[in-house]
């Protein structure tokens, strides 16, 4: 009786120990990266096994662009994928731009995300219960010879590399060459090395007397920032975004309805420089005045730095997210095979449906090949300058909040209404309790 119990309690033993073993061995690869609240356990060090079959879906959107067949540009893609990793097998889906978000947002919903998300003109909120973080799974060297560091910082949740980058789009300034030339500004040192809004203010003496000086989106993320902490309206005292705009109000000369036939009167030759141009934009305006044989040229700009190298310009950026999905019980290894899939869609050589769109590929190696393929005066110079001397953000401000305190600070600056008056339409408008 004795001997059996002995026998009990040694066979109990044995099957604790073994289950703590495992329980150890199981854990103990898991590194735990810490997003806000939330700890992520992920093995970023677990390999794809060869001879095992991985099926990944991917969601990306139907582009609508003209010279590239998105659809079968993104077959290509993972055709070439495949010839590297054969026992993975990708279901491409193609969403519908107005409604795919949407899409997506339900799939979080219901547990049931795509292993792979690639965005458009929009990055979805890093999703605490899904997403999984991508750059514990690449070495500190991979990172930097894949992605600038400008870059790198963007797609940072808390510190951590959570997104694959894909493209940026950003905008710039367009200047009409005779005019910033005849007023001071070296317009070839300015796309080379940037430009401050203290240079503009300094040389309004000399801006030509029968033009205005600027039009378009011209007030700077960090004065905006100020004036919008996390989207709403905060009045502070002291504060430094008032006497900027009291700078720009009284060196500028600005026409009293603004925006109002910006690009006509740009065209035209009445204004020296027109701001917030998207590169799209800028294509056209060189176009047209090609067309209307103007006797000078529209070049592009950096955005004027309120301080010498440490601007902050807002992007739109396209991303690729790398999701869990419990229903369908893919291991760490089944994660692996969709980061490496995201890894390499965020890093593929083929640039054209980005050329088409005219946005820059994030990753390095593209991005020096899509440069070359830039028109010399238009803005690869330009957009060196930003990428590797400033800081990028994605903007989570509500449009319309941007676009009416925008409105109302151009009544300010064109005389319309004075602080005051800005202030209480502010608070009427946008101020959040």
């Amino acid at each position: 009786m004795l001997f059996g119990k002995r026998i009990t309690i040694c066979v109990l033993t044995g099957l604790f120990l073994v289950s703590a073993w495992l329980s150890y061995e199981y854990f103990k690869p898991l590194a735990r990266i810490k997003i806000k609240d939330k700890i992520i356990r992920i093995n970023p060090n677990v390999q794809i096994d060869p001879v095992k079959e991985y099926c990944l879906r991917v969601w990306d959107y139907d582009l609508p662009l003209k010279n590239c067949n998105y659809r079968q540009y993104m077959q290509k893609a993972v055709a070439d994928f495949q010839k590297i990793y054969p026992n993975i097998r990708v279901e491409l889906r193609f969403l519908d731009l107005l409604t795919g978000h949407g899409q997506l947002e339900a799939a979080l919903e219901q547990g049931d995300p795509p292993d792979l998300y690639c965005s458009a003109f929009s990055v979805p909120h890093f999703d605490l219960d899904y997403q999984i973080p991508v750059g514990p799974y690449l070495k500190t060297e991979e990172l930097e010879n894949a992605y600038p560091l400008s870059i790198q910082k963007l797609v940072q949740v808390d510190g951590v590399f959570s997104y694959f980058p894909r493209w940026l789009r950003w905008n710039l300034w367009v200047a009409n060459r005779s005019l910033a030339e005849a007023a001071g500004f070296e317009v070839n040192k300015i796309q080379q090395q940037g430009w401050t809004w203290t240079q503009l203010f300094a040389a309004k003496d000399k801006y030509p007397a029968t033009v205005y000086s600027m039009v378009g989106n011209v007030i700077p993320m960090e004065v905006l920032r100020q004036i919008l902490p996390n989207g709403c309206f905060v009045e502070r005292q002291g504060e430094s975004s008032w006497e900027w705009l009291q700078q720009l109000k009284e060196s500028q000369r600005l026409p009293e309805d603004f925006n109002s036939n910006m690009l006509d009167r740009f065209l035209s030759g009445q204004v020296m420089f027109l701001a917030g141009i998207s590169p799209i934009m800028l294509r056209v305006i060189r176009e047209r005045l090609t067309q209307q044989g103007a006797a000078w040229e529209g070049v592009a700009l950096p955005v004027p730095e309120l301080s010498k190298g440490r601007a902050i310009h807002s992007v739109e950026a396209g991303v690729i997210c790398v999701y869990r999905n419990r229903k369908r019980k893919g291991g760490s290894d089944h994660l692996a095979a969709a980061v490496k899939l995201g890894e390499y869609l965020s890093t593929y050589r083929d640039s054209s449906p980005w050329e088409e769109l005219m946005v820059m590929p994030a990753a390095r190696q593209v991005t020096l090949k899509w440069l070359q393929k830039q028109e010399p005066e238009q803005y690869p110079a330009v957009l060196e300058y930003m990428l590797n001397h400033n800081n990028l953000t994605i903007i989570n401000i509500d449009e319309s909040y941007r676009e009416k305190t925008a409105a109302l600070l151009l009544k300010y600056l064109t005389g319309k209404i004075n602080r005051e008056e800005t202030i209480q339409q502010l608070k009427a408008e946008i101020y959040c309790d």
